[in-house]
């Protein structure tokens, strides 16, 4: 590591491209692809070096873009192209030997005479071209070719365009010609979490859920060569589908093929035995301490696999160490024989199976002793599948369970798969397991009875269309422990059980809240939060508990809830993802944006069974750029968003995706779209939460304001809000008062200024003074807060104040302050971007009209202008008494104020 940092800070000449370049070079284009043949081309052009140098890990591009830049460099150069391998690394000048010909041993002893030949020979065949050398795989150029080719472009005989995996396993002289500054280094970098979508959308010819590109990106590293394979894996499987031009995720796991085995396979064919080992042991293990694991295996291997990127480090209290792509991992775990995978078991945890010096987790260890043909005790196999299931990795659990099915009573197994089923998103299948006659023994113990019917609330709150009420079955849990309690003297039947406690506690917590009854759980949820067992527990009454204060007025609060959870390291979300966050977290999330700016769903889940939370994810932000005004932005979450949960049997996620659209496509102008986005979500009747059926109305009385009739929306708007008031839902009530007010319900601007005094949040205190100004009929007041508004992003808003402002300046003939609200105006609609017009904006420029104001207030002449735009004087005047008009102004001074 610290040879190449060395060489890194000997020179400048040095890029690095991961889609979107940096560095001494700037390559431009539309794709990663052009950026990177761009930069290549311009470096060969370049007079003051002789040549490139891409250096990356397999499966980056390094030899498509060596392809590409011979196919580009043969029309105007003499190309040639030679290829390094492993088993000519040591056969000197092996590499050369065609261009030499037959020549004598005694001839290859003098360097000076193979240069001379080599020289001879290629000047021959390019007549009087330009001559440009590609090597791939250079790191396996031998010593002598090594010197050969280091004087040909000292010489300036040729121009190098050289591919290696690392300049650290480079023949130094190649090195050297790049630390003296005399060829260009490149970098191929695997894609990132942003650049993903990008590259996919491109290779896909479509647009990609949120979730499918997290999920191949995480899948495959980042790496192209790995997620091509993946993605033409998955598409053949039907785990990747196209569903109205927007390619999304099934929700099944990851299909593993040929290609994609062949892909991995030839990416560890280049690992030395040493590493091959490391990285074995990391798959079939699943990660392990990092201290245990360089006492098993050699520290160099380990140091070698980080520096190519093939492992994760954790900084936990006990640092672990993963392999960083998921496809290899699997890989290979699958590929290792059971005799060779009990020989590895053996190394990293010899017979104490409860090791936990070994940092590999017990679930984990479960599986693999499992997998290596080995018995584990029925307990432990049952708690072993819990913890799979609970850290997202619900495939894994079903495989422990299978494998030790005949040891594990029946009502166990049953409840284990369910539970791993539901966070597969397999509702029906574990419904039909928790309908099972064995679930309803009378001598099952009190805390499988319990989980039982804890289970079933869940699915029935999930899945209303089974018939089974879950207030009903948790009004009969509290019966049941009341009736044992009483029969043991005032004892607590789950005082054995503080676990089932927690859960039970945290289910109707969640319980109530579907039901609107946001202030009624929220001091268990403190104590869950602060003082439960269980992570898990902690982790989603935290969740709940940001919900709750997001709806009822405190924002501020919520917001320092969600800041703290993202920087907890106890809910780190390499522990913790946000596999459990519920739908009405992601609306709840939106709002809390809203109100505060805080965007809190984070996500890394990047599994095909994390494709619900993503889903959820993307929604929340479609559904914060709608609340935002943001149109096309909201539209390029919203609708890939809603194909994904779509497909994922979502309906209310998918009901509140169309609405919101609805509403997007209103404020770009588009009726038809938006009258049909409304009718789709209108038709999507199901049974959902009380928040989700709130925000689902707000969107959808705002699209058919537009669209239909105002003074009905009026109605249902008050309406609305009246029903937020009686369950103390204050932050939603603003809103629905406040889009009444905008609207041009005036008489309702002092509620909505009582409701934002109470109400935390910035966009609260914009309420407020939006009120109070529309109140004392006060422009100065109204444009500071459309101002404001402008500031926080709040650009609707903004015009929407504004627009109050320029109609009461008119009727007071105030021209200073119709000019200021115009201005606010058009400066909101360029933000905003493609959204309609209406004449409550007021005069709105023409295109033509713009750029001629533009000029004028810059101080060009009529006549300049006329000249540059090929019109004449008199139509330059005529257009500038239309601008004054407009814009109330009356000289070019007024105007450049105005537009500035």
């Amino acid at each position: 590591m610290s040879q190449l940092m060395s060489v890194r800070e000997t020179t400048t000449q040095h890029v690095s491209i991961n889609g979107f370049d940096s560095g001494l070079l700037r390559a431009n284009g539309d794709s990663d692809a052009i950026n990177r043949i761009d930069t290549v081309m311009e470096v060969l052009r370049r007079s003051d070096g002789c040549g490139i140098v891409l250096a990356g890990e397999f499966g980056v591009g390094k030899t498509h873009l060596l392809r590409e830049a011979q196919l580009l460099s043969s029309q105007e150069s003499h190309v040639v192209s030679l290829r390094c391998s492993s088993g000519l690394a040591h056969v000197k000048l092996g590499t050369l030997s065609p261009l030499l010909g037959d020549v004598s041993e005694n001839y290859l002893e003098n360097l000076h005479l193979v240069t001379r030949t080599v020289t001879r020979v290629l000047l021959a065949a390019a007549g009087g071209k330009p001559i440009v050398l590609f090597i791939d795989n250079v790191q396996n150029l031998d010593e002598e070719s090594a010197l050969v080719v280091t004087q040909l472009a000292v010489n300036k005989t040729v121009s190098l365009v050289l591919a290696c995996s690392s300049l650290v396993q480079t023949p130094a002289e190649i090195v050297s010609l790049w630390r003296d500054g005399m060829i260009y280094r490149l970098d191929l970098l695997p894609l990132t979490e942003s650049e993903a979508p990008g590259w996919l959308k491109e290779s896909l010819g479509g647009q990609v859920s949120m979730a499918a590109a997290q999920a191949l990106w995480r899948i495959g590293g980042g790496n192209p060569r790995f997620m091509s394979a993946l993605v033409q894996e998955q598409i053949e499987a039907g785990t990747l589908l196209n569903r109205d031009g927007v390619w999304v995720v099934s929700g099944a796991d990851l299909v593993c093929g040929n290609s994609c085995v062949d892909s991995v396979m030839t990416a560890v064919g280049a690992l030395c035995a040493e590493e091959q080992l490391v990285a074995e042991l990391l798959a079939v293990s699943g990660g392990m301490a990092l201290n245990h694991l360089m006492g098993i295996c050699s520290a160099v291997a380990v140091d070698a696999l980080q520096k190519r990127g093939y492992l994760k480090i954790s900084q936990a209290e006990q640092v672990g160490v993963r392999l960083a792509m998921p496809l290899m991992e699997e890989v290979l775990r699958n590929r290792v024989p059971v005799g060779r995978s009990r020989e590895l078991r053996q190394w990293a945890v010899g017979d104490d199976a409860d090791s936990a010096r070994s940092g590999i987790a017990a679930y984990r260890l479960a599986s693999w002793t499992t997998e290596c043909g080995m018995e584990i005790e029925p307990n432990q196999a049952l708690l072993a599948a819990r913890d799979a299931t609970n850290e997202g990795h619900p495939t894994l659990g079903l495989r422990i369970l299978t494998t030790q099915s005949r040891r594990i009573s029946a009502a166990a197994a049953g409840l284990e798969t369910a539970r791993a089923l539901m966070a597969k998103g397999e509702h029906l299948g574990a419904e039909r397991l928790m309908s099972s006659p064995l679930l309803d023994d009378p001598n099952l113990d009190i805390a499988t009875w319990l989980e039982v019917r804890l289970m079933r609330s869940s699915l029935a709150r999930i899945q209303p269309q089974i018939g089974v009420d879950a207030r009903t079955l948790l009004d009969e849990v509290a019966a049941r422990l009341f009736e044992l309690a009483q029969a043991n003297g005032g004892h607590d039947p789950l005082d054995e059980v503080p676990d089932l406690r927690e859960e039970l506690a945290l289910v109707m917590a969640q319980q109530a809240m579907h039901e609107g009854k946001y202030r009624e759980p929220e001091v268990v949820l403190e104590g869950l939060r602060r003082s439960a067992r269980q992570l898990r527990v902690r982790y989603m009454a935290t969740l709940a508990l940001i919900e709750v204060k997001a709806l009822t007025g405190r924002a501020h609060s919520a917001a320092a809830l969600a800041e703290g959870l993202n920087n907890s390291a106890e809910f780190n979300a390499d522990i913790v993802p946000l596999r459990g966050a519920p739908l009405t977290m992601a609306v709840a999330a939106s709002i809390l944006a809203e109100l505060t700016g805080h965007r809190m769903m984070r996500t890394s889940t990047g599994t095909f069974v994390g494709a619900r939370v993503a889903g959820f994810s993307e929604l929340a932000e479609g559904v914060t750029a709608t609340f935002d005004g943001h149109a096309d932005a909201a539209l390029k979450r919203l609708i890939p968003a809603t194909s994904q949960l779509e497909q994922l049997s979502e309906p209310a996620a998918v009901r509140l995706g169309y609405a919101a659209a609805a509403y997007a496509y209103t404020l770009k102008g588009d009726d038809e779209a938006a009258l049909a986005s409304l009718r789709r979500s209108e038709s999507k009747a199901t049974s959902a939460s009380r928040l989700m059926n709130t925000v689902c109305s707000y969107f959808q009385v705002l699209a058919s304001a537009e669209l239909a009739s105002k003074e009905k929306a009026l109605i249902r708007l008050f309406a609305l809000a009246d029903e937020e008031k009686r369950f103390g839902c204050s932050s939603v009530e603003l809103l629905f008062v406040a889009a009444a007010v905008r609207l041009g319900a005036l008489t309702a601007a002092r509620r909505m200024v009582d409701l934002a005094d109470v109400v935390q949040g910035e966009l609260s205190t914009i309420y407020a003074g939006f009120g109070r100004g529309l109140g004392e009929q006060d422009t100065t007041q109204l444009l500071a807060m459309a101002e404001l508004a402008t500031a926080h992003d709040e650009d609707l808003l903004s015009r929407d104040i504004a627009r109050t402002a320029l109609r009461i300046a008119k009727e007071c003939a105030d021209k200073d302050a119709i000019r200021q609200a115009q201005r606010v105006i058009r400066a909101g609609v360029a933000k905003l971007g493609k959204v309609k017009v209406t004449a409550e904006d007021g005069q709105v420029l023409t295109g033509r009209e713009q750029e001629i104001a533009v000029q004028a207030a810059g101080g060009v002449s009529n006549k300049s202008i006329a000249a540059k735009m090929h019109i004449s004087v008199r139509t330059v005047e005529g257009h500038l008494y239309q601008i004054y008009s407009k814009l109330q102004v009356s000289s070019r001074t007024e105007l450049r104020e105005t537009i500035s």
